[in-house]
């Protein structure tokens, strides 16, 4: 499985596009995660996996995203299989041609990534069927409850980013 790290700039603040899974899915319903999924046939390699679901499901054309590097693999939650960012900066004004896939997506939004990457925005809770505390990001409007974003945060960190 591949995801973008969508880097984008809004209103000249650095931020991460997120999605939140359409409530209509039988998995993962509801979930803020990023644009991606699973590799198809026709993908040559999981780069263009993450470009053509990111494309699918919020209308983003491949050719208006700067891929800069993949990041290091990470394991899922429920530990089933490993996913594999890739950073990319999209311009702002391929933001005002967002196409939402409505039968996957419910909706996309930006966090600024000095928020998502702060420590006082993280709290932990106690995840009763695999049994290990998660890290959740909390903000005003959201929780994300996945090892990803804070895995990103760490390697974005890296890059200097």
């Amino acid at each position: 499985m591949s995801v973008l790290v969508p880097l984008v700039t809004v209103d000249g603040i650095d931020s991460i596009l997120l999605t939140k899974r359409s409530i209509h899915l039988r998995n993962h319903r509801g979930e803020i995660c990023f644009p991606g999924g699973k590799k198809d046939e026709t993908d040559e390699n999981s780069e263009k996996t993450a470009l053509r679901e990111t494309e699918e499901e919020i209308g983003i054309r491949k050719e208006d995203i700067e891929i800069w590097s993949p990041l290091k693999s990470v394991v899922r939650r429920q530990r089933d299989f490993l996913v594999t960012p890739f950073v990319g900066r999209i311009p702002e004004n391929a933001l005002h041609n967002l196409k939402i896939q409505q039968s996957e997506v419910q909706s996309v939004f930006s966090v600024p990534l000095e928020e998502l990457c702060h420590v006082a925005q993280y709290t932990k809770f106690l995840a009763p069927k695999i049994k290990y505390t998660l890290p959740v990001f909390e903000s005003k409007e959201f929780k994300i409850t996945t090892m990803l974003q804070m895995n990103i945060c760490i390697q974005l960190n890296e890059f200097g980013v």
